[in-house]
């Protein structure tokens, strides 16, 4: 079924702009049905180049709200393998350093979400260099590194 809303002409940019209005009656429907469209992995292009979605769900990621935390991490994470989404995401201000204050928070959900968020970042930046570089080989310099 998310496949097939995904691909109603208009659908995607409908929702963007229902969930970049900074209106908390069209945001919070909006995300649960962008989580509910990246469930169909063919619309996640798609739901990553909509404009605003990225740093609208970065913004919600901040605001570190009990009830959209997790919901947004979880459609954040389903973005992630894009190398362009994961550079900005680490790129973006502040995110990273509102991640590792949410790991210090006593809910554990929020906790458990954050790392969520840092192990697919992690998982993604892993992908591209393997990418890149064509095995998952470390040289000698890194495999030193990697042991201390």
């Amino acid at each position: 079924a998310a496949l097939q809303l995904g691909q109603v002409p208009g659908m995607v940019a409908a929702l963007a702009v229902m969930f970049t209005s900074g209106e908390n009656f069209l945001r919070d429907p909006a995300l649960y049905a962008l989580v509910a469209l990246s469930q169909g992995p063919e619309n996640l292009k798609m739901l990553g180049e909509a404009e605003g979605v990225h740093d609208t769900l970065l913004t919600t990621l901040q605001q570190q709200s009990l009830k959209l935390f997790p919901v947004a991490v979880d459609f954040l994470c389903r973005l992630l393998p894009d190398p362009r989404i994961c550079n900005n995401t680490v790129q973006a201000r502040g995110v990273l350093q509102k991640l590792l204050e949410t790991l210090s928070m006593p809910k554990l959900t929020m906790v458990i979400a954050a790392l969520h968020v840092l192990r697919s970042i992690a998982a993604s930046i892993e992908a591209s260099w393997e990418a890149a570089n064509g095995s998952n080989v470390l040289t000698e310099e890194e495999a030193e590194f990697a042991s201390s």
